[in-house]
């Protein structure tokens, strides 16, 4: 039973007192503790007495290992209970067994598996300074240490070799604040001596978002090959143009004679394909063994054919034809004003300025026209004019030259279609021509077209079992699914259909849980997204929003329910970026009017948002792609 007698005078109320004391003789030495209780939910019988109260809890003194460690420090300085003593040169060190092998594994297995030192009253250390040894001691004591440039690398050899983690993890932050042009290449060596990772990684990506810089300073030319080829390789370099980095490979080489050896397997690395045809001949060839090396002559060839082979670009593609870019961007293209009038403007948002920038503006503008991504240029296709006629003209988009090039018409006009790409191929899928007005009538489609770009023409494939406007499309394992749409006088489409390009065949599938169109579908992984659009009411209407989502699972031809839309979002650019799904503006048929909002799904919290990124203006018809655009593009805001 606890004593509920009062304190002894001289008894801290916030500490503990370590000894005895007697009545009016203050105690030795008190210490303070923090002490921290810790509930208890058994409420076990055994374990309640007196009226229900608990007779035991549980604490925790969080200042115990301090203490602990306090104490080995006093014991080792007065060389007390020390069992064994370290040798380095003409020093010295009394330690304890139990302390070294506690925080080191070289040290726990001296200590505990057969060895001599096992039981040994000495031991002799080889290959460390007696400095670095006391620094290592003193912070298996204390856990404090100074390091600095000189002897940084000597405590690291020293923490490797005994297997400190602690030490290692000190030397390792350490290290990467020290990280400067003048130290960048040095410290990449010892992270990779010492298989740090974290440090090896914050030297890559100094030296790359530094390369100009870096490869100047004579410690660049020491780079091993592979080292060399990871960064002119690297969509992360920084500031450099392909000559640039032509220019620095060359330099590397040149400086030791026998690397010349290696050229092809350095300049591999660059993107000659994306150095214009006077730059090549100007920059590059001038270089004796880029005329002289089989292998070197060979790249040479392959983006002299990528540059004159313009239309047939998007399927030769290899590492040499990529923008380097880390990260695809959002870009919208045409679309309607609230007033219906087609846009020209071409943008993409810039997530570090979280605004909109201009891309090259369309030829032509246009609305309700199809957006798709093929060998990483942009291409917009079809759609509606400023005079309301459903035209066939087509455009693609070259983020490298920031250029548009037009490209074979279709061989019919088609507006609120889709546009997918199977294997190197553009497929247009149903659609209408015309414009529901009252000079106009509407020929909604049932035909598909394909465009083979090295040919820049295109052919009819097998068309739809029905007419199909305003359906919504997406690619799953290089199978094209097209869902909903709307006819005349059926209304609202439920279908789910498949098409197989090698067979040049549609196949039905389960129908949709419910009729819609005007809607998108985007693919995450194997689930297929079907999301918005318009729809029947409950009175069997056509003029009513839908926030449902419905997830197609291709694997079993089954639905799921996802989750719903915060708004009505029909004839909106849709488009999937790092597993996150982006609906750009729209219209709604309960209000009537387009709008600007970006609804986001995120896939791995199951939530919709509406981020504050709105769109220029309300707008709807638009085209909606991700794609890779030059990390320099140079932008201008919208």
């Amino acid at each position: 039973m606890l004593s509920r007698e009062p304190m002894a005078a001289g008894f801290p109320k916030d500490g503990m007192m370590i000894g005895t004391s007697r009545p009016g003789v203050p105690p030795k030495r008190v210490i303070k503790h923090v002490i921290r209780w810790e509930s208890q939910e058994d409420n076990s019988d055994g374990d309640v007495q007196n009226g229900g109260r608990r007779n035991s809890r549980n604490f925790t003194v969080t200042t115990h290992g301090d203490y602990v460690l306090q104490g080995f420090r006093r014991l080792r300085n007065q060389t007390d209970l020390c069992d064994v003593t370290l040798l380095v040169g003409d020093a010295s060190f009394p330690v304890h067994r139990a302390v070294m092998a506690s925080v080191s594994v070289y040290f726990k297995s001296m200590f505990n598996q057969e060895f001599l030192e096992r039981s040994a009253a000495t031991v002799r250390i080889h290959d460390v300074s007696e400095q670095i040894m006391r620094k290592v001691i003193d912070f298996v004591y204390t856990g404090k240490i100074e390091v600095n440039v000189q002897d940084v690398q000597d405590v690291l050899d020293a923490a490797s070799r005994f297997q400190i983690m602690g030490l290692m993890g000190v030397c390792q932050n350490f290290v990467i604040r020290e990280i400067s042009l003048d130290t960048c290449i040095d410290i990449l060596y010892i992270a990779e001596r010492y298989h740090l990772t974290c440090v090896e990684n914050d030297a890559d990506s100094y030296i790359l978002k530094n390369f100009s810089d870096v490869s100047k300073t004579p410690a660049f030319f020491t780079l091993n090959i592979e080292k060399l080829c990871f960064y002119l390789g690297s969509d992360r370099v920084k500031g450099c143009t392909e000559i640039d980095l032509f220019n620095v490979a060359t330099k590397w080489l040149r400086h030791e004679p026998n690397r010349l050896q290696m050229a092809s397997t350095v300049v591999e690395t660059i993107r000659f394909p994306l150095i214009s045809p006077s730059d090549l001949v100007q920059f590059i060839q001038s270089a004796e063994f880029m005329r002289t090396d089989p292998k070197c002559m060979a790249l040479l060839k392959e983006a002299a054919d990528y540059q004159r082979l313009r239309f047939a670009q998007p399927v030769l593609v290899s590492p040499r034809t990529q923008i380097r870019s880390e990260s695809n961007s959002l870009v919208t293209i045409g679309g309607a004003h609230a007033d219906g009038r087609p846009s020209d403007l071409a943008s993409f948002y810039d997530f570090q300025t979280k605004k909109w920038q201009t891309l090259v503006n369309l030829e032509v503008p246009v609305k309700h026209h199809g957006v798709a991504v093929m060998g990483g240029f942009i291409w917009v296709v079809g759609g509606m004019n400023r005079n309301s006629e459903t035209i066939a003209t087509g455009y693609r988009y070259d983020p490298w030259r920031h250029e548009w090039l037009q490209i074979c018409p279709m061989n019919e006009p088609r507006a609120c279609y889709h546009l997918a790409v199977i294997h190197d191929r553009l497929y247009a899928i149903a659609g209408r021509q015309g414009e529901n007005t009252n000079t106009t009538s509407i020929t909604i489609l049932r035909t598909a077209e394909r465009y083979i770009p090295e040919d820049n023409r295109w052919e009819y494939i097998a068309e739809l079992p029905n007419r199909t406007d305003c359906p919504a499309g997406a690619v799953h394992v290089g199978t094209l699914y097209i869902s909903g749409g709307f006819d005349q006088p059926a209304g609202f489409l439920p279908h789910m259909r498949c098409y197989d390009a090698k067979l040049d065949l549609w196949q039905e599938r389960t129908q949709m849980p419910a009729c819609r169109g005007f809607h998108s579908m985007a693919v995450i992984k194997n689930k297929i997204y079907i999301i918005g659009g318009h729809g029947m009411d409950d009175r069997g209407g056509y003029d009513t929003d839908l926030l449902d989502v419905d997830i197609y699972l291709p694997g079993t031809d089954t639905y799921e329910k996802g989750r719903p839309m915060l708004r009505g979002q029909g004839c909106s650019g849709c488009t999937v970026l790092d597993g996150t799904i982006y609906v750009v503006g729209g219209g709604s048929r309960v209000s009537g009017q387009p709008t600007n909002v970006i609804s986001v799904f995120d896939s791995v919290k199951d939530s919709w948002e509406e981020v504050a990124m709105e769109f220029i203006e309300p707008m709807y018809g638009a085209g909606c792609c991700s794609v890779l655009l030059p990390a320099d593009i140079a932008i201008e805001d919208v």
